[in-house]
């Protein structure tokens, strides 16, 4: 065997054991470390606290929040803002978190009137609720009294005329119709303004329950006087 061979051959059989005995190379570990979200500036048991309450929210990005709360977990929060839009809240981007007093009602729409102007508004609450009441709502009647009060009134104004041409004429014809124009339109005023007032009232009875249905059970406070023996007094009657 040539010695060049056998120099190789040694030197082969001393590396493989050095080699065996190396540990091998442990690979790189990738750090995959994700933030952390932060902590909550505002502990769950404020949100609790102040469910149904009136609050306001500074956000870490600067903007702020007010509203209702409705209601929380212990990552979000729901709140209802002033024009009825929900939001949901994420607990973690609240900074602060404060209690503030609830907007003022809206006043109470003004009392339904029998003119023109109320005439749509009527129409839409008689279309939603008016099936639900049972009296009379006095609208045929009223109509039937103002015409008949018309009509009473004109028979009235002719009879007048035709007492002027009588008393110019002295004419029997003219004042025969003259009186029976004037006892008849005497007649139909007397029978059309109780007619007409009734149905009147009862027009505006039912525009009363209206404005009360679409209020939805709110509560209302009225004026009134309580006469008393040697004056009067102010009361204040709350109605639903």
């Amino acid at each position: 065997m040539r010695p060049a061979v056998l120099v190789l051959l040694s030197i082969s059989l001393v590396a493989a054991p050095s080699a065996a005995k190396r540990p091998p190379k442990a690979k790189p570990v990738v750090s995959r470390k994700e933030a952390a979200p932060p902590a909550p500036a505002i502990p769950a048991s404020s949100w609790r606290a102040l469910k149904d309450a009136w609050i306001e929210v500074s956000l870490r990005d600067g903007g702020v929040v007010q509203g209702r709360l409705a209601g929380s977990d212990d990552r979000t929060a729901t709140i209802v803002e002033k024009s009825g839009h929900v939001r949901a809240l994420a607990i973690a981007d609240a900074l602060e978190l404060r209690q503030v007093a609830a907007p003022p009602a809206p006043p109470p729409p003004a009392p339904l009137t029998l003119e023109a102007k109320d005439a749509a508004r009527v129409a839409a609450l008689e279309k939603q609720y008016g099936a639900g009441y049972t009296k009379p709502k006095g609208k045929k009647m009223h109509t039937a009294g103002s015409v008949i009060l018309s009509l009473g009134l004109t028979q009235a104004v002719l009879g007048v005329g035709f007492g002027i041409v009588t008393a110019l004429s002295q004419d029997d014809v003219f004042r025969a119709t003259s009186i029976g124009l004037l006892i008849s339109g005497g007649i139909t005023i007397a029978v059309g303004i109780p007619l007409m007032v009734k149905g009147r009232e009862r027009r505006l009875d039912y525009h009363e329950w209206l404005q009360q249905q679409s209020l939805g059970g709110q509560a209302r406070v009225v004026p009134g006087i309580t006469p008393l023996r040697g004056g009067g007094g102010v009361n204040l009657r709350i109605s639903f």
